[in-house]
Order: structure tokens, then C-alpha cells, then sequence
């Protein structure tokens, strides 16, 4: 079982949270997000056990309140499953807050319900994020059984139920209306982020249900509305909700709904760039990419923004840098090294009642992706490192593969590459001349091209140099780590 993420069993005041019993997927990732690099697989692979162990409930679910096929994973669950918040009784008893609003089945596209969370009701990206985190741990872990086993039937019903949420319009083209734009956009017509994510998760299911020989209909189906996805919309939302269409950056969603404002504090555009990984370094969208990130209308606000890892997937080293410092001055304010919450300010200087591992866990995952990338198939070494910055990492990459960089103001000037698994390796080039690639004395690779593609054998570790300035000519320091004599948060002991 997960640990909370507000609190775990770090509790202030007695079993005081903030939001309750259920978990968030956009919450809960935090807590797992770097423990892939980290060469944790073992206690990585608990997201997937978690939502594995309660498909059946979710199955039966999913019927009971959409009657459609597939597995519905919604953003809230508690650890059997259960969404709460949405409410079939026609006629309830009971009053609600405001947050949850009637809705109509026999009017509606879809839905079984009479009332629903108007946050989370019909955010429909949690499942498909799942899923990324799914097949995610399948290629770190190079784990087959895994994949076939336990991914594929997850990503499979999950994509039934998503495909089948979907309407062709008069264009030819499959729209998804009504929808959450994430939290931060209600009932609007094709969200970004439920978008991208069919964009980066159907080609992975249409891949695998071939390698597989499994599920033809469904597979076809997911080619049909791949190919007729709607283009993504191009425009700026104000803070007030208004449309400004002068501006050539990715919209949230393609058009508003009934709630022309904002609720939350997210960038469901951005969501391309991370977590689904469809733009960023080298990608033909990354100047229109990059311009979304700069008019982003959420900044570093909350434990949960994502903007130094959308900073680092998107090259940008000194921004990623400075943002990663910039949110652990924020939100890492417990003296013993908690990360605070601005959901909840009860302790003196407005510490939360519960700390929380969400900011924490994103700022890891950060950190990670500012040193080394792995997504779409090729190992970035410091893709994202600053010039002020210096020493030495280790982590692991997609494949099996785990990296060792020594980093000297924010450019490798060593690289070493230890298989886990053996097979392909495909690294970005780490400097702008040659490269050689070695293996003990053998000369694998000479060369200048931007990609460096090699073969590996379980066990055998590669070394990566600098032609120009070759391992003949580096001059090792020893590290010295000396105890820390300073108040564990400097300048924040009051």
C-alpha cells in the first residue's frame, strides 16, 4: 500500500490529513516519479500493484457508473478502488457542498450518475498517466512478464474505456466533450492533456496488441481515432478565462464549457512535454513548446508544479536549475527536512498539519531529469545542467542501463555506461565533436553523429570519452564530503 501522500506516517496531530482518504494520481506519482533512476525497481513497482490489486473493483465500477467498456481509473480512489463523490441516487437525501453538481443520464453523452465531483468527475487523463507509469517501469525494468501480464491488460481497458468516450464530429475528426482540462479547466471540449495522453499511450497499446496477437477490434479502432485525432489548438487562456488567439502557443483545451475560469493550478498543455513526453529536446515543436512553457498562466505556486521538469525536458539548464532551487526554498521548510503543502498552514509560519511527500518527490524527479533523460529511446547525459554546476551522478536509464557522468560546469567530461540487461543502447552524443565509445580495450565507436548507437552484453560496462580531450588527460579529484555543522535548513532556524 502507497504511503499518503499528505503525510504518510509523518503525522503531526494525531491522524489529521488534509484530503482525506482517498489518493490522488497526480499526487501519488510524486512518491514513485524518482524511483526509477534511483535503481529503486523494487519499491517502484508499487504504483502498478496498486491499481493492479483492485482492477476487478474497478471493472465493475466502471460499469456501474459509465456502462461503457474497459476499466475507468478515476484521479480520486481509496485503496480498494472506490471514487467517491459521485452520487447514482436520483433523488439523494443528503445536501452537498457546492463542489458537486447534478448531471442528467438521459440528456448526457455519457455517465450513469446524478452527481459528480466537479473537479475530478470527468478528468479523464488519470488512467492513461497510469498507464505512461505502467509501461514506464516495463522498460526501466526490461521486466516481459511484467508487460505482458500486468501492463498490457491495464492499458488495454483503459484504452477501451477512453476510445469509447470519444465522438466523431462533423470534421471527420473524434472529439471528447464534455472533459476536465486536468483540475484546472471543467467541461470543456478536448482537453490537452487527455488528448496528448491518447497521442503517447494508443501507439504503445497498437504495439503491443500486434506483438501480442490480441484484441484485432480494439486495436483497430485505436488506429481509426489516432488517425483522426483533432490538431492540437493553438491559443492563450487568460486568468479571467477569455481566449487570446494571438498568441502561437498550445491551448489547454479547444473550447470552454460552463465554467469559464480556472479551478485548480495546473498546465494541462505542458502536459506533452511532461509526463507524456511528446515535445521537448529535438522535437519538431520544441520553439512552439518552449513558447508554451515561457506564457504558462501557473507558475511555481504549489508543491505540485511541474515547471522544473518541464524546464529540464525542454532544455532549458538554467531555468531548471534555478526553478529546482526555487521550489525547495518554498515548500522544504520542516526543520527535520519535510516538504510543506500551501494547502494547509495550522503551525506557526504557516506549516501544513500534515507534511507532504508529493513536492518532495517532484523535486527528485527534477533533479533526475536536469542530469538524465531516457524517454522516446535515447539517454541524455546532463541535458539540462547549468554552467554553475559540477560533479558527479549516477542513475539509471530506459533499458537497464546505468549512467555515470562526471559533470564540470554543466557539461559531461566523462560518461560511463554499465547493461544491466544488455541489448541496443542509443545515447545523445554528450559533446558537440567525437565521441568514443569503449569497451575495456576494444574501440566500439569514433564518431561525430549526434546519436551513438552500440550493442551490450549483460554485465559489460562502456566507457564514453571526449576525443578532444581524451581519459588520458582527465585529472580525477577525490570528493571530499564533510559533515554538515550548519542548521539542516540554513536561514530558516528560527
Amino acid at each position: 500500500m502507497p504511503a499518503k501522500w499528505d503525510g504518510g506516517a509523518g503525522l503531526m496531530r494525531g491522524d489529521e490529513r488534509t484530503w482525506g482518504l482517498s489518493e490522488w494520481v497526480q499526487e501519488l506519482r510524486f512518491t514513485f516519479m524518482p524511483l526509477y533512476a534511483a535503481n529503486r525497481m523494487e519499491m517502484a513497482r508499487g504504483f502498478c500493484d496498486f491499481y493492479t490489486q483492485m482492477r476487478p473493483y474497478l471493472h465493475a465500477q466502471t460499469e456501474r457508473m459509465w456502462g461503457l467498456p474497459g476499466i475507468w481509473i478515476p484521479e480520486t480512489v481509496t485503496p480498494w478502488g472506490h471514487a467517491e463523490d459521485w452520487i447514482l441516487d436520483p433523488q439523494p437525501s443528503e445536501t452537498f457542498r457546492w463542489h458537486i453538481k447534478p448531471w442528467d443520464p438521459a440528456t448526457a453523452p455519457y455517465g450513469k450518475f446524478h452527481h459528480y465531483n466537479v473537479f475530478i468527475g470527468f478528468l479523464f487523463t488519470a488512467g492513461l498517466e497510469v498507464c505512461h507509469h505502467y509501461l514506464t517501469y516495463a522498460r526501466y525494468a526490461g521486466d516481459q512478464p511484467f508487460l505482458r501480464e500486468r501492463a498490457y491488460p491495464m492499458v488495454r481497458d483503459v484504452s477501451a474505456f477512453v476510445i469509447s468516450l470519444l465522438r466523431i464530429g462533423d470534421d471527420g475528426r473524434y472529439h471528447l466533450d464534455p472533459a476536465n482540462a486536468l483540475e484546472m479547466w471543467w467541461m470543456v471540449r478536448d482537453p490537452s492533456d487527455t488528448i496528448d495522453a491518447l497521442r503517447a499511450i494508443l501507439p504503445q497499446f497498437i504495439q503491443l496488441s500486434r506483438d501480442y496477437a490480441e484484441d484485432p477490434e480494439l486495436r483497430q479502432k485505436a488506429c481509426d481515432v489516432l488517425a483522426a485525432l483533432p490538431d492540437p489548438p493553438h491559443a492563450w487562456c487568460r486568468e479571467d478565462g477569455s481566449i487570446d488567439l494571438d498568441h502561437d502557443v498550445y491551448a489547454p483545451p479547444a473550447a470552454k464549457g460552463a465554467f469559464p475560469k480556472f479551478g485548480s493550478a495546473e498546465n494541462p498543455q505542458l502536459y506533452r512535454v511532461f509526463p507524456f513526453g511528446l515535445s521537448g529536446i529535438g522535437s519538431a515543436d520544441h520553439a512552439l513548446a518552449r513558447r508554451t512553457f515561457d506564457r504558462r498562466l501557473c507558475g511555481l505556486g504549489n508543491g505540485w508544479s511541474m515547471d522544473a521538469i518541464w524546464a529540464a525536458r525542454l532544455g532549458l539548464g538554467e531555468q531548471a536549475c534555478t526553478l529546482l532551487a526555487e521550489h525547495a526554498r518554498k515548500f522544504n521548510r520542516f526543520r527535520y527536512g519535510g516538504w510543506d503543502s500551501n494547502d494547509s498552514d495550522v503551525f506557526p509560519d504557516d506549516l501544513a498539519v500534515a507534511p507532504c511527500l508529493d513536492a518532495g518527490g517532484l523535486s527528485a524527479c527534477a533533479l533526475q531529469e536536469i542530469l538524465l533523460q531516457s524517454h522516446n529511446g535515447i539517454i541524455r547525459i546532463a541535458p539540462a545542467v547549468s554552467a554553475e554546476w559540477s560533479g558527479v551522478f549516477r542513475l539509471r536509464a530506459e533499458g537497464g542501463f546505468m549512467i555515470t557522468a562526471d559533470v564540470h560546469r554543466g557539461a559531461p567530461r566523462l560518461a560511463q555506461v554499465h547493461s544491466l540487461l544488455g541489448g541496443p543502447c542509443t545515447i545523445a552524443n554528450p559533446w558537440t565533436g567525437r565521441c568514443v565509445v569503449q569497451r575495456r580495450d576494444d574501440v566500439l565507436l569514433r564518431t561525430d553523429d549526434r546519436l551513438l548507437s552500440f550493442p551490450t552484453s549483460p554485465g559489460d560496462t562502456y566507457l564514453l570519452q571526449n576525443a578532444d580531450h581524451p581519459l588520458s588527460r582527465y585529472q580525477p579529484q577525490a570528493l571530499c564530503d564533510e559533515p554538515n555543522a550548519t542548521p539542516g535548513l540554513p536561514g530558516r532556524d528560527r
